[in-house]
């Protein structure tokens, strides 16, 4: 049997089929707040039944997989189980591995959620029942609760680790006994070795060490999505984000290579996943790309069996500095109209004032005074080459109505292209760690009327984006496509209703939403009647 069983809530086993970004969004929803059907329904259709043989699972996220290739490589016996079946095959493990991406409800997506749609009670601490957490606080707490019975030692790590330094009360009020935060290669067997010999360990470990990128093991077992790290780390240093503390490397191709191949026993798909693809393989603080995407690209191509290639996340600034490579991926990767990608971009602000006091090097090799202008340029150039990005903004940092007002304009602009952009609460993280507050979210009800401007303008253009990129969303199964309708129209009578006060947080008129709702009906029935014989795609309606 297994020494040491890693796993994680049922959050980070999202189905593929209804794309990459989507399953991270998804958790962040207050939970309570959404009717029990329609949550029945969604958790049926977000989360999978795992796949699994004798408790062990098909594929996962990429972090347990890291984890679990790190401690076989230091020959600790593991394996990464289903959350769902986990108790039947536990009698013999001494020690559980939980991987954690939004363990609290204060990953950005949760906070803003609760800052939107969550009851006003809402404190990310206290007694379920008195308030409607994200799921994913949820599920977590639901997973931990069941390894508690088995008194075996409970070690958190994952990307959302870090949230614990903010709340450490809640590490023995759930019943963890250790939570791990940072890179795992060289102290993270140590302190499994640790708990398997039944010492006292720490509340919360926090490791020094960062590994080379030769020192970085690859992983021995599938990753959802064929996510496969091409990175670690961030050099533009902006104060905010957590990446930028790591040391920034790249990962060695030959290690890339050998990792999709393990994929491919899983999924024929690979997604190239870094905080900046278009750079791959430049040195550090060199801004303009060398063209080692494009030449990463052609190698992976080589790999019999690889089918569609996507890309996580990347600097507009990089793209733009380089269109010689976009144009080059666009063809390598077979873009076009009818098959076009997308790719996660921050474009964090639109006030050149915010972007010089907390993000100097965003835009790099551009000056932050040009930072709107590059990310227009950049923006429009990406779907010119059918790559359309799905772009985040930061609210709340020390935003003013000129900062705000700036934003709005930016986004109007963008608003003419492919893609969409999301308004995020500013979390307390990198270098801003120190800065805390009563509540870590912005709630609707206070939120300065820029800012409520701002999150309607996003979230209308998002809901007439998303009824056109069904595969980004839920997926083009016919009943997914219909949930997605189902969905934008919701979102559009909730916007309509909060303009005419019809809707406000924890106050609604049901009898003026009901009309909104019944209008939105008959326009849609007649819309679609209009267009039965002509059914233009996303790149017919919407273009430079």
């Amino acid at each position: 049997m297994t020494d040491v069983m890693l796993t994680a809530d049922i959050t980070n086993f999202s189905r593929e089929d209804i794309g990459f970004f989507i399953p991270s969004f998804f958790p962040g929803t207050p939970w309570g707040q959404i009717p029990f059907p329609l949550r029945f329904i969604l958790e049926k259709i977000m989360f999978k039944k795992i796949p699994e043989k004798n408790g062990i699972v098909r594929d996962c996220i990429y972090g347990l997989r890291k984890f679990e290739a790190i401690l076989l490589n230091a020959g600790i016996d593991c394996a990464v189980y289903s959350p769902d079946v986990i108790e039947k095959y536990v009698d013999d493990a001494k020690v559980f591995g939980v991987s954690a991406m939004d363990p609290l409800g204060l990953g950005p997506v949760s906070v803003t959620s609760m800052g939107l749609f969550g009851n006003k009670e809402y404190t990310l601490t206290g007694d379920p029942e008195q308030f409607k957490p994200p799921l994913s606080l949820i599920k977590f707490a639901e997973l931990i609760e069941k390894l508690k019975q088995f008194d075996k030692p409970i070690i958190v790590g994952g990307s959302g680790a870090n949230q614990f330094e903010l709340l450490p009360g809640e590490i023995d009020k759930l019943g963890i006994d250790c939570v791990f935060i940072g890179d795992a290669e060289i102290e993270g067997p140590k302190l499994i070795k640790k708990a398997l010999r039944g010492e006292k360990l720490p509340k919360i470990y926090k490791a020094k060490n960062i590994p080379k990128e030769t020192e970085i093991p690859t992983i021995v077992n599938p990753v959802s999505w064929g996510l496969v790290e091409i990175s670690r780390g961030c050099d533009r240093h902006c104060r905010f984000c957590d990446p930028s503390i790591k040391q920034f490397r790249w990962i060695p191709t030959s290690h890339i290579i050998k990792e999709i191949k393990v994929n491919l026993r899983a999924t024929k798909n690979v997604t190239l996943m870094s905080e900046d693809v278009f750079r791959y393989g430049c040195k550090q603080h060199q801004w303009v790309p060398d063209w080692g995407l494009v030449n990463l690209v052609r190698e992976v191509k080589k790999i019999p069996g690889v089918g569609t290639i996507g890309l996580s996340h990347a600097c507009l600034a990089s793209a733009l500095a380089a269109p010689e490579q976009i144009e080059a991926l666009r063809e390598e990767l077979n873009l076009s109209r009818q098959h076009y990608s997308s790719v996660q971009v921050g474009v964090e602000t639109g006030s050149v004032r915010l972007v010089a006091k907390y993000m100097p090097f965003k835009g790099a090799p551009f000056e932050p005074d040009e930072w709107p202008y590059t990310v227009l340029e950049g923006w429009k150039l990406l779907c010119e080459n059918y790559i359309y990005p799905a772009g985040t903004l930061m609210i709340g940092l020390d935003d003013t109505e000129e900062d705000l007002q700036a934003t709005i304009d930016l986004v109007k602009k963008l608003n003419k292209y492919p893609g969409m952009c999301w308004p995020l609460t500013f979390m307390p993280l990198g270098a801003l760690r120190s800065r805390t507050r009563k509540n870590f979210y912005m709630d609707w009800t206070i939120m300065s009327p820029k800012a409520q401007e701002l999150f309607l303008l996003c979230i209308k253009h998002m809901l007439e984006q998303s009824e056109k990129m069904h595969e980004h969303i839920f997926g083009t199964a016919f009943h997914r496509r219909i949930l997605n309708h189902l969905g934008a129209m919701f979102g559009r009578v909730i916007v309509k209703s909060i303009e005419i006060e019809a809707y406000q947080k924890g106050k609604h008129d049901y009898i003026k939403m009901g009309r909104i709702a019944l209008k939105e009906i008959v326009q849609y029935v007649a819309e679609y009647l209009r267009k039965r014989h002509h059914k233009p795609k996303f790149y017919d309606e919407i273009g430079s």
